[in-house]
């Protein structure tokens, strides 16, 4: 194996020059050969600063949020709760960019875990404006529960992956959809049937997989509980 300093590549064969440089080669024998390409170093210094500039951006206005509530509050007696949905959403969008970063290279995963806090964030202003939960469990949850479903499939079939590959996402959100039978017992959804109607149709599509694809199902239920 030759070796070129100047470019430090290694080239195969017996070469009077190094073709890229047309400098002089050195033989080097042995496992400790350098790389057959240079190793770039990826800087990741400018991300990590963007993402500090961003939080600190947020923290800054949740801050302001916060202050303006307490100085409304000391003057007026009134406890004012517009700055309370602009820190909820100031956080969702810092949250939203983590989020990002993180599942980037996986599209279902990023539309998982997104669609997931936003269920949970309209469940918390639900409670919080209405004094208990109704447009948020009557709805959004059934409705986003399919739809991820929906989403999981058309681009698991897209992308062209097993059902193995994106099982996992239907098997958890089979699973949340199971959780609203909780709220209909207690009596904490008001109008239930876009919940029970979700609940149906996610175990009409769990009889389609036991019965028709079996094999691709467990597999997905062992990667999903490691197994």
């Amino acid at each position: 194996m030759q070796y070129c300093p100047r470019c430090k590549v290694k080239i195969r064969g017996e070469k009077a020059c190094c073709p890229l440089c047309h400098g002089s080669l050195a033989t080097i024998e042995g496992e400790n050969l350098p790389p057959s390409f240079p190793v770039l170093k990826v800087s990741r210094e400018r991300t990590v600063t963007k993402l500090r500039v961003l939080t600190f951006l947020m923290v800054l206005i949740e801050i302001a949020a916060v202050t303006t509530v307490v100085m409304v509050h000391q003057m007026t007696g009134e406890l004012i709760r517009s700055p309370f949905f602009v820190m909820i959403g100031v956080f969702l969008a810092w949250l939203d960019i983590l989020i990002a970063r993180y599942y980037r290279n996986n599209v279902i995963s990023l539309i998982e875990v997104q669609a997931i806090i936003g269920m949970l964030c309209c469940l918390v202003i639900d409670s919080f404006t209405s004094g208990g939960l109704s447009w948020s469990v009557e709805w959004v949850v059934p409705a986003g529960l399919v739809g991820l479903e929906v989403i999981a499939v058309c681009v698991g079939h897209g992308m062209g992956m097993h059902l193995v590959d994106y099982g996992v996402y239907l098997i958890i959100d089979t699973i949340l959809g199971l959780l609203q039978i909780l709220p209909i017992a207690i009596h904490w959804n008001p109008f239930p049937v876009p919940a029970i109607l979700c609940i149906a149709l996610q175990l009409s599509y769990v009889a389609y997989a036991v019965i028709f694809r079996a094999r691709d199902l467990r597999n997905a239920s062992s990667k999903f509980l490691n197994i």
